[in-house]
């Protein structure tokens, strides 16, 4: 299945549960994600697929694989 496929799968799961906290904590989302990585020397940061209710990124902190 397409990534794509997978983020609105996972965004319209969001959405269902928490209406509208759940709709304006996704429009937060990328603010958040960036405070983090900056806070964690994190980069390079890619959704996993198959996401449905967590949002999990796969990436690298301090140039390394991230586990």
């Amino acid at each position: 299945m397409d990534s794509y496929i997978y983020m609105n799968r996972f965004k319209n799961n969001i959405i269902s549960i928490y209406k509208e906290q759940g709709k304006s904590w996704l429009e937060k989302l990328p603010k958040i994600v960036t405070e983090l990585a900056s806070e964690w020397n994190l980069s390079n940061l890619t959704p996993i697929d198959n996401l449905s209710f967590n949002y999990v990124l796969s990436g690298y902190q301090n140039n390394r694989v991230s586990k």
